[in-house]
């Protein structure tokens, strides 16, 4: 079979399936039914549309958390930043310092060998 001829038997199908004419009872029924339906549907759209709402608030509280947060990493970034370049300036002073009092050490050890030597002798 194909495709129209089985669309063709489905209709027919259907139409056996309901008649032509129905009572005012059943007309009844059916939009009764059908105004259910509807305020089903109309309460669950309206408790989905207010969740979506929520989590859209959600989504923009988070949003400007992380906005937030983004900055203060950035500002410790650029403290960190900052450190490492007195770290480095202050490294580099200090290996002076240990060079100059190496140096001075060496000199006040021969001054104070001298000095010895010369009351000693």
């Amino acid at each position: 079979m194909n495709k129209k001829e089985i669309a063709q038997q489905f209709t027919r199908q259907i139409l056996e399936q309901n008649p032509a004419t129905l009572t005012h009872d059943q007309i009844q029924a059916i939009i009764l039914e059908i105004q259910q339906l509807y305020n089903k549907t109309e309460r669950s759209t309206n408790y989905q549309s207010s969740n979506l709402k929520m989590v859209g608030y959600s989504i923009q509280d988070l949003q400007a958390k992380a906005d937030r947060l983004s900055n203060h990493l950035d500002q410790l970034n650029e403290k960190m930043s900052q450190a490492a370049v007195i770290f480095r300036k202050s490294q580099r002073v200090s290996i002076w310092h240990r060079y100059w009092k190496v140096i001075l050490m060496g000199i006040l050890s021969t001054l104070i060998t001298n000095i010895v030597w010369i009351i000693r002798g």
